[in-house]
This record gives C-alpha cells, sequence and structure tokens, in this order.
C-alpha cells in the first residue's frame, strides 16, 4: 500500500545481553542506525533521524 504520509521506523535497543568485560559498546547511535539499515536494506535518511525520552530511535530511510 503506498500512503501520503511518511514511515518511520523504530530501533529498541535490547539490553538482556549485558556483558560487563566484553569489548566496548557501539554507541547507542551508531547501533540504531546499523540495525534499520540491516533490517530495511535501505539508507537512514539523517535528516530525520531522532531518540525520544523512552531511548527509541525513530527515522525514514531512502531507498533506491
Amino acid at each position: 500500500k503506498i500512503t501520503e504520509e511518511p514511515v518511520y521506523y523504530r530501533a529498541i535497543r535490547d539490553q538482556t545481553e549485558y556483558f560487563m568485560f566484553g569489548p566496548p559498546a557501539r554507541t547507542k547511535s551508531a547501533q540504531a542506525i546499523r540495525a534499520i539499515e540491516t533490517a530495511t536494506g535501505c539508507r537512514v535518511d539523517y535528516s530525520t533521524f531522532y531518540r525520544d525520552v523512552s531511548d527509541y530511535f525513530y527515522t525514514q530511510v531512502i531507498c533506491k
């Protein structure tokens, strides 16, 4: 279905596997961007990328 309204994708960080002595974690933003790009196969539109108070990341994607 094609819609007139923009579609936003959401990334939620999974904190169930926290390794105290593991390698350093990537920043939350970098993890969210990589997750969305991997899941959609498209590139994140950085001008629409934002995080809310619940620590969820939202963005639109650009598919070619």
